[in-house]
């Protein structure tokens, strides 16, 4: 759901590491000191990015600061009449150019930046499982991720989908043996995650299936949606 922010920020980390690696090399020591570099690097480009709302931010903050003693004068004179007392704190801070929410606006801008960084950095592997260094596929989303596709012996396509490093990630399909539309889902991590549909081999049922990391938490038969393109194609083996 929230793309949009961890891929910009995936993607700088990307560009850290090409530009560190090409000075320090992409293995032993060297890849080491290119991933902290680049991580390190990663945060200094975000409070870069973030210098300007961060200014704003403590600007407003002491403004109202400075602003409090005047606050404090017009509360005690008005404190039985909280309509005027209102009304003349609205006045007040319009000559001074004083906004109650100038500290809170650049802290909501700050906040989806920082929750992309989390997420990354507690995301962040640089080797797969088998020991192998995580490629660049990783990191700019899964427009540039290689599809990869399972052919059976009679030359059917059963399985096809977009992977990185062996991992399957998003939209997949599955195919029965007489080339129909067996299921289709998304895959995240490699994982099965979310709502797939599955069809029967003859077509005539379909059913909604729930996957949280792999595993299927419900199932129910649902009207036969249209599979689309059921067939699946039987060249490029």
């Amino acid at each position: 759901m929230l793309n949009f922010i961890y891929y910009p920020v995936s993607f700088i980390l990307w560009v850290w590491h090409k530009a560190f690696s090409a000075v320090f090399g992409d293995t032993g020591w060297g890849g080491g000191i290119a991933w902290a570099l680049a991580v390190v690097f990663l945060v200094f480009t975000l409070r870069a990015i973030l210098y300007k709302p961060f200014v704003s931010q403590v600007r407003s903050m002491r403004k109202m600061q400075d602003f409090q003693p005047e606050l404090q004068k017009l509360r005690k004179k008005y404190a039985n009449d909280k309509q005027k007392m209102t009304q003349e704190m609205q006045r007040l801070q319009s000559e001074q150019g004083v906004n109650p929410l100038g500290g809170c606006l650049p802290v909501l801008i700050q906040v989806p930046v920082f929750i992309g960084l989390f997420h990354v950095l507690r995301s962040f592997n640089p080797v797969l499982e088998n020991g192998q260094p995580r490629t660049e596929c990783f990191y700019l989303g899964p427009d540039v991720e290689r599809t990869m596709s399972f052919w059976r012996e009679d030359g059917k396509l059963s399985a096809q989908g977009p992977a990185c490093d062996g991992d399957r990630q998003g939209k997949w399909r599955f195919w029965w043996s007489n080339g129909q539309l067996a299921e289709e889902g998304e895959y995240r991590g490699g994982m099965r995650q979310g709502t797939w549909i599955a069809w029967s081999e003859d077509g005539e049922h379909a059913y909604e299936r729930v996957y949280q990391k792999n595993v299927r938490v419900s199932h129910r038969e649902i009207a036969r949606p249209s599979a689309g393109e059921a067939a699946a194609p039987t060249d490029g083996k």
